[in-house]
């Protein structure tokens, strides 16, 4: 690694340490993973195989990388008859990581950078849905896997020769084909992109037509497929389908979710946290990175507005849809992906900024990324501790759910399991729920279905 002053060396170390330890201690809960929409969903696979991805890519879920995965996954399920949840996720990790290591390992200043956005995507927020959920994480992390590279081949410093540009298009289609939420970012993107193309008379202005479509063509299919199906109506029925309603209340939150907590109403001590965290990272990135020469109205100053008014543009419309499709700002792994957009379109614009009006504090800026860290850990403290001190009692609970589930016998039992504050838990019900009986919820029937039960009964705590 090069580039950075050696009477900073000590700062380099204690930042990649740090950013070291986190990650390790969110990657050790991956175990405590939960299954949610698996039951059906992976029943269907297992009774309909092809078919029902063909079904929900068509009518559902036009996702057709992620769902392929889908696919992959719930053939291993049933080839190894148990949840094989740390199997499923920890290759989604593994995307992660190398898409925001990888471009930087040359360089020191991009790959301190690169590892504190890492941490940052993990800390702070809500991540059960999109990092502990198998099937939310193989169709969310590849794409903000997609969407973290885009920054940390700028990072690294070679975002616009032809290496860059090449992993730029497959990080557009990745995201386009792997979420409906990472198409309208990918759509979003190559306008401004072709824009920005048009203005510099770059020679490779027309790649962008492929994400472009890609991306059109899934917004399209969801927008007539899912949409349209008017199934989905939670919340406030009077901005449902009304795009004013939906916008306006849109308006309302986003703000608040983009210079704070994804959570409305969360702690005061939270709601400063991360918000210090947002803005020591943007100022962390500005001053690290502004030493580095570069004409400050290049392409690449441009490209680096593009990226950041995307995701933030993209993020705005993902919370307008939300109001709109469902009458209120659903769902958890939405919020976690918003927050995720947040951060990376801070550090553009911080490199942005860096090259604007640079200042020569890197030692500062190192100071700023380390700080960035500390504070969204320091409200995940908590969790953490809770998790790790239920380990074993998670892992016992889901073992005795799935031992009952495989039994011969006509019905199973589901003991208590305490829920995981960093990696999810159940919102089980209680009682003994029978076939036919409409009763017991989702996970009532979707066990059922799975496991082939006629019954099913959920232990109340302290059995």
């Amino acid at each position: 690694m090069r580039n950075i002053d050696q009477n900073n060396r000590p700062l380099v170390f204690a930042a990649l340490a740090l950013c070291a330890i986190a990650f390790l201690v969110y990657l050790g809960l991956t175990p405590l993973g939960v299954w949610q929409d698996e039951y059906i969903t992976l029943g269907h696979v297992r009774e309909e195989g092809f078919g029902i991805i063909k079904e929900r890519l068509l009518h559902w879920s036009p996702r057709p990388l992620s769902e392929m995965f889908i696919w992959a996954y719930g053939i291993a399920v049933e080839k190894a008859n148990r949840p094989l949840i740390t199997s499923a996720l920890l290759p989604c990790w593994a995307i992660l990581v190398a898409a925001l290591l990888g471009p930087s390992t040359k360089t020191r200043k991009g790959f301190v950078a690169s590892a504190i956005l890492l941490v940052l995507l993990l800390a702070g927020h809500q991540v059960g849905e999109v990092f502990y959920w198998p099937l939310g994480a193989l169709a969310y992390v590849p794409t903000v896997a997609a969407m973290a590279i885009l920054l940390t081949i700028d990072f690294a410093g070679f975002s616009d020769t032809t290496a860059g540009r090449v992993v730029t298009l497959v990080a557009l289609v990745v995201a386009a084909t792997s979420t409906e939420i990472g198409a309208l970012f990918a759509a979003g993107y190559c306008v401004l992109a072709f824009i920005v193309s048009m203005i510099t008379r770059d020679r490779f202005k027309f790649w962008w037509v492929v994400p472009f479509v890609i991306s059109l063509g899934v917004l399209y299919m969801m927008a007539t497929g899912r949409v349209a199906k008017n199934i989905e109506m939670f919340g406030d029925q009077t901005m449902i389908h009304r795009p004013v309603p939906a916008v306006l209340a849109a308006v309302q939150t986003f703000f608040g979710e983009l210079f704070g907590p994804a959570v409305p109403g969360s702690p005061t001590l939270t709601t400063l946290a991360i918000y210090h965290s947002k803005l020591a990272f943007f100022l962390g990135t500005y001053f690290l990175f502004s030493l580095d020469k570069e004409e400050t109205r290049s392409r690449r100053q441009l490209m680096r507005l593009v990226l950041a008014v995307s995701l933030i543009g993209a993020a705005f419309l993902m919370l307008a849809a939300a109001y709109y499709q469902f009458g209120l700002a659903c769902c958890e792994r939405h919020a976690t992906i918003r927050q995720c957009y947040f951060y990376i379109a801070l550090g553009s614009l911080g490199l942005f900024a860096a090259r604007m009006r640079p200042v020569r504090a890197p030692r500062a800026g190192l100071l700023l990324l380390i700080a960035s860290v500390l504070l969204p850990l320091s409200t995940d403290v908590s969790g953490i501790a809770s998790d790790y001190r239920n380990y074993h009692r998670i892992i016992d609970a889901r073992i005795a759910l799935w031992d009952s589930g495989l039994s011969s016998a006509d019905g199973m039992t589901v003991p208590p399991m305490p829920n995981a504050k960093i990696a999810g838990g159940y919102d089980f019900p209680i009682g003994t729920f029978v076939e036919g009986d409409n009763k017991g919820g989702a996970f009532a029937s979707g066990m059922r279905y799975f496991f082939k039960k006629k019954s099913i009964t959920f232990e109340p705590p302290g059995n």
